[in-house]
């Protein structure tokens, strides 16, 4: 604890006989999707602080899949759970905060202290 240590991102380097990195020749191979790589870098929703200022890491990514994850976090921290199920509550509660319309940090709080129903 309490030691910084400088983490580079991560960054596909090609395979020499097909020039494709490797994670896209697989997702070629099988019809996948690949790998998001600019998603690589950015702040974890499990890493940053449960506060104004981790929100606003997550929030400035502007990800609904980042701000749920921040949300669960959060949710587990308070010492609670949400329902099986309420994936999709879950997203769209997200999704007010992402947008803008359902405020910041604080009312973020203050709407799961009310424990809401999911």
């Amino acid at each position: 604890f309490g030691t910084t240590f400088n983490l580079y991102c991560l960054e596909p380097q090609p395979d020499d006989p097909s020039a494709m990195d490797m994670p896209s020749a697989v997702a070629n191979a099988y019809g996948g999707s690949g790998i998001d790589y600019s998603a690589l870098c950015q702040r974890s929703p499990e890493a940053v602080a449960l506060n104004a200022s981790g929100y606003s890491e997550i929030l400035a990514q502007g990800s609904i899949p980042q701000m749920v994850g921040f949300v669960e976090r959060l949710i587990h921290h308070m010492g609670a759970i949400a329902k099986p199920g309420a994936e999709g509550t879950l997203q769209t509660f997200s999704q007010g905060f992402v947008d803008g319309s359902s405020g910041g940090f604080e009312d973020l709080a203050s709407s799961l202290g009310s424990q809401p129903s999911w």
